[in-house]
């Protein structure tokens, strides 16, 4: 079996049976429409302007000036169970707090929600807020990641860049006061004030939880750990010649899920293999990780292509 990886096609199979439960998709192709067939149009306010997203395509994100941009939202999704997934790129960060998304009113059933931005000592974070759980991580200015935020009846889970960075338990629901009955992005609840100035692209709001491996495709990114090594197990997955010019045999005893990433965690290849050998084609020079799954085991290896 004979697979080729061009460098300008790779060839990707994913599951998607997450996107049933897709209520609203903000692609932000030249426009805030959603593109999920729910018609939940986003509203720009103040100026916020167009501008190039992650990949460098024009016209396919949305720059806030950290002064008074927003975009609201015209429900609010109080689903008791949800997912926000959202890509995001920060000029600045200050301390100064900068809201990304606040959904957070009095009649909220199901916890507020809100990711916002500060700097403690010298430390960019990102903050999480599900209900009563929360969570800080380091970030820096000037660089896309990818977060997610899912809740469940019993708790919380965040996601930076594919990576579950926190889980935790929660049934109060907790929520303000106050605050507009809408979400909205680029702002506090309260829509005039802790303005957020950067980039943010293709939002997604699911009433499911997602899966880290549906959050995985979302991310376009995988954590690779020291455990994926450890279960290396010869016997069972060989990968050869390394380095190669461009064939990468891949030899396993059993049907296996074969997944190839590049060297910043970005999965190009992703599919079913049968017993025996398949051969991968790769006509770009880097680094890349092989990973077979099977029967609940994960197998790894890195290897370098160079022609």
């Amino acid at each position: 079996m004979k697979l080729l990886i061009t460098s300008l096609i790779a060839f990707v199979f994913y599951s998607n049976a997450f996107a049933q439960c897709l209520q609203a998709d903000y692609s932000f192709n030249g426009n805030a429409n959603d593109g999920s067939g729910n018609n939940l149009h986003c509203i720009t306010q103040n100026g916020v302007a167009l501008t190039s997203n992650r990949f460098n395509n024009t016209n396919s994100a949305y720059q806030f000036d950290g002064i008074d941009d927003r975009i609201e939202f015209p429900v609010d999704f109080d689903f008791p169970i949800r997912t926000w997934s959202m890509w995001f790129y920060a000029d600045t960060i200050t301390a100064v707090p900068s809201v990304i998304m606040d959904n957070d009113h009095n009649n909220i059933q199901f916890g507020q929600t809100e990711i916002v931005l500060g700097e403690i000592q010298g430390v960019k974070n990102l903050n999480f807020l599900l209900g009563a759980n929360a969570f800080t991580t380091q970030i820096n200015e000037k660089q896309w990641y990818h977060i997610a935020l899912v809740r469940e009846p019993t708790g919380s889970s965040f996601y930076l860049d594919g990576c579950l960075v926190f889980a935790g338990t929660d049934t109060s629901n907790d929520h303000s006061i106050d605050g507009f009955f809408t979400p909205a992005l680029g702002t506090g609840r309260l829509q005039n004030q802790f303005f957020y100035k950067g980039k943010l692209d293709d939002i997604k709001v699911y009433n499911c939880a997602l899966t880290q491996n549906d959050i995985s495709v979302l991310a376009d990114s995988m954590c690779f750990s020291v455990a994926l090594h450890e279960n290396l197990n010869k016997e069972e997955f060989l990968v050869y010649p390394n380095p190669t010019l461009g064939n990468v045999i891949v030899n396993v005893k059993q049907e296996s899920l074969l997944k190839l990433y590049n060297n910043i965690g970005q999965i190009i290849f992703k599919k079913e293999i049968p017993i025996g050998k398949t051969e991968i084609m790769i006509e770009m020079n880097g680094i890349y990780f092989v990973v077979l799954e099977s029967d609940g085991k994960i197998f790894g290896n890195k290897t370098i292509v160079k022609h």
